[in-house]
């Protein structure tokens, strides 16, 4: 279809580009193991020489710029693999991306790439070019520019923007999958390669009488689970010595290393630094989980280890007569501990932690903040128009600098319990950029930057207490102010605590996503989604394990089917289900007359807590409903898809 015709059209069309970028980030159980990739997307770049003649032949021109709109349309609604990626528009980086009827004052698209390292360090970038004759699309790495896929498409006559858009976008995608290949082939080069691996250390005996070995297994493995063979790794080790602190993985990423005890009591540990460089350029380094070896353990002490974890996402969306302002970030704190502690608690069955000492306490803290914020104005006065672009990017990263013990408290009773990590300091790196890009035909351009550092101390901190044992409740809240705003805030908790034969589990989860909208002269859509995550594990009997996962601790007590979220939903939405031992489970979608839709599970899985996406692209808006089936027992949960 020729995409020539009236300029209500036009606009409308280009209303719909629009629309396709304001997207939230969604995950997937396909790329839980690897994690999400940034893919950061601009426009065409359009080598065809603009006409002059009349109004219709510059529609017909623009028909060039709507390609990447079928590119987008792809990647939102029809990529496989889309909820994979996280997506973000490059005009957050440069100007605009829309095509204006005022085409007086330069090129009607300036959201191209700029040379070199693509701003806001996406992992990739994704953008096309256009001549006369052909439009090529081309993945590329965020910081190298290597050149990842690419497509290439002949233009016939009249052609059909929107097609020849999606038409290659599906060659060069899908895209998780694409990007995944290109991954694999960087990390199977060698060192220095990795997409996100893990070392893990397996002692062979947990208590040592002081001066006595122990070989230590290295099993180092990347993120989809493959050996990763011939890397050279350096150890370090605290309160024991090791025998050689290199060891080089074989062919299924394995080696060994032996260690000796100190000569005093104390909790050793064993750990390694290894940086390496992600397949898109990036540097990096991951932290061994340490492995943890008591040297003549005190009958009185008790092993505790925990992992505090806050994730926070926001994005913001507003538009007025005048002014459109889209933003977002996510921020994170992590921290990780294991100690030996005493129960100074004389009743049965509670714990009172003691005061720790630097040798008592092994820990680390991160945090990191990332936020942009792009606004653009567009004004006329006296037949003068003019552009204001301001572009807001903060990003910090601090990390733990152990230069002094965190306050622990462990505090458990019968119905009660505090675990707390306070005081952690960090040193903090980054910091904010402002930049102000104003464009008007007589001043021309002008460019105004700001950049203000980071501090540099940051003091971090988490605890969690005060929640029933065994809870999973979800908790809507609408509030209306009257003056056309309106919030909506979804919280939503899962915990399972136990005590039993001296050994204390905690799992605890909060999720809470806050949804506002204004409706009114200036509309404005905006939404945070924190997730708050504690894993703890207090044992007085046994050998202190090197580390405890969530699924070792996530054993309800019942069959529970969590209400999805968000509900109503559109395309995706979030469903959750407790099992209380491994058992044969079922979880289907049907319509309204009870014909099945899609079964999302239907096989044996381990007890615990599982959570899932389901999709609903191609489907109609409506009422369907989730069944699940296991152990004898059925419950049903409506979903409302509301497109």
């Amino acid at each position: 279809m020729m995409m020539g015709g009236s300029m209500h059209t036009r606009l409308a069309m280009t209303t719909a580009i629009l629309m396709l970028v304001r997207f939230a980030p969604a995950y997937s159980q396909d790329c839980q193991d690897c994690k999400n990739r940034r893919v950061t997307l601009y426009d065409n770049e359009v080598n065809v020489p603009r006409p002059s003649a009349n109004p219709d032949s510059i529609y017909r021109y623009w028909d060039y710029f709507f390609i990447a709109g079928g590119v987008k349309e792809y990647l939102a609604n029809t990529d496989p693999t889309r909820d994979c990626i996280r997506r973000l528009d490059g005009a957050f980086f440069t100007k605009k991306d829309t095509v204006t009827s005022n085409i007086k004052f330069g090129l009607e698209h300036a959201n191209l790439p700029p040379p070199g390292e693509a701003p806001g360090s996406p992992d990739y970038l994704l953008y096309g070019v256009v001549t006369a004759q052909s439009f090529t699309l081309m993945l590329e790495t965020g910081k190298t520019r290597e050149l990842v896929k690419s497509g290439v498409i002949a233009l016939p006559a009249g052609f059909d923007p929107f097609q020849i858009g999606r038409t290659v976008a599906a060659f060069v995608g899908p895209l998780y999958t694409t990007i995944m290949d290109f991954e694999r082939r960087k990390r199977d080069q060698g060192e220095p390669y990795a997409i996100q691996p893990k070392i893990t250390l397996i002692p062979g005996t947990a208590k040592l009488k002081v001066n006595e070995k122990t070989n230590i297994d290295v099993v180092f493995k990347d993120c989809d689970g493959a050996p990763l063979k011939q890397r050279h790794i350096t150890f370090t080790a605290d309160g024991g010595t090791l025998k050689s602190a290199d060891v080089t993985t074989d062919d299924q990423g394995r080696g060994t290393l032996e260690f000796t005890a100190g000569p005093v009591p104390a909790l050793a540990t064993v750990t390694s630094d290894y940086p390496y460089q992600q397949p898109a350029g990036y540097m990096s380094a991951i932290s061994a989980e340490p492995a943890s070896i008591q040297i003549d353990k005190p009958s009185t002490s008790w092993f505790a280890a925990g992992t505090f974890a806050i994730d926070n996402v926001t994005n913001l969306q507003s538009s007025g007569a005048f002014e459109t302002k889209t933003g977002g970030g996510n921020d994170g704190t992590t921290i990780s501990f294991s100690a030996w502690v005493t129960n100074m608690s004389p009743i049965p069955g509670q714990f009172s932690s003691t005061w720790l000492t630097t040798t008592q306490l092994k820990y680390a803290g991160s945090y990191h903040e990332s936020y942009y914020e792009h606004s653009h104005m567009e004004v006329s006065a006296g037949g003068v128009f003019a552009m204001i672009d301001d572009q807001l990017t903060n990003i910090v990263n601090a990390t733990s600098t152990n230069t002094r013990t965190p306050d622990l408290t462990i505090s458990i009773y019968k119905n009660s319990y505090n675990i707390s990590i306070q005081q952690m300091d960090a040193v903090q790196t980054g910091g904010e950029t402002t930049t102000r890009v104003s464009v008007d035909p007589i001043a021309g351009r002008k460019t105004d930057t700001q950049v203000t550092p980071a501090s540099p101390k940051k003091s971090m901190g988490l605890s969690v207490g005060g929640v029933n044992r065994d809870t999973v409740y979800s908790n809507v809240e609408t509030t209306d102010f009257g003056d056309g705003r309106i919030t909506k805030t979804v919280t939503q908790v899962t915990q399972q605590f136990s005590w039993k034969d001296n050994v204390c589990k905690l799992t605890y989860i909060r999720g809470i996503r806050e949804d506002s909208q204004m409706r009114s002269n200036y509309n404005e859509d905006t939404y945070s989604n924190q997730t708050f995550r504690v894993t703890f594990l207090l044992s007085y009997t046994g050998d202190p394990p090197t580390w405890v996962e969530a699924p070792e601790q996530n054993v309800p007590t019942k069959f529970v089917l969590g209400q999805n979220y968000p509900n109503p939903f559109n395309p995706s939405t979030t469903i959750s289900y407790n099992l209380p031992q491994t058992t044969h489970a079922t979880l289907a979608i049907t319509d309204l007359l009870g014909r099945k839709i899609t079964t999302l599970v239907d096989e044996v899985r381990p007890a615990g807590l599982h959570m899932m996406q389901w999709n609903a692209s191609g489907l109609p808006s409506g009422v369907y409903f989730l069944r699940m089936s296991s152990g004898g027992i059925v419950e049903t949960r409506k979903l409302v898809l509301a497109k």
